[in-house]
């Protein structure tokens, strides 16, 4: 899958996974299955997470719904960088993985702590 290269420190090649996502989120399941698709590394430590017999499983968080997914949260992670291009891509991405997705569209509407939501900042 090439969803692990959108970490990778060339901007290059992050870019490009997100113009693929772009071009490629059409269907409402592949929204779904991008939109909760985790890495090995982290499904591993979600699973020691909830083998606590004292915790409810429905108490229990899963990772993919923290903060719009992994996905998600690493291309708003992609709009910091000064590049224009690399910030399109990303919002082109994250507007066809919010499309007809609750989950991801909540967590994108959310201010960050400490921040209004009105986009004074931006003026």
């Amino acid at each position: 899958m090439f969803l692990p290269l959108l970490t990778d420190a060339s901007t290059q090649a992050s870019t490009s996974i997100a113009q693929l996502l772009g071009a490629a989120l059409r269907a409402p399941s592949h929204r779904t299955a991008v939109a909760d698709w985790i890495p090995p590394a982290e499904r591993g430590r979600e699973a020691l997470r909830g083998r606590r017999r004292w915790e409810r499983p429905e108490a229990i968080a899963p990772a993919q719904h923290s903060g719009g997914g992994w996905v998600a949260r690493h291309l708003t992670s992609m709009l910091r960088n000064r590049d224009v291009k690399v910030q399109e891509a990303a919002l082109i991405a994250l507007a066809a993985l919010a499309k007809d997705n609750h989950e991801v569209a909540v967590h994108l509407a959310k201010a960050p702590a400490g921040r209004s939501t009105t986009g004074a900042h931006f003026l």
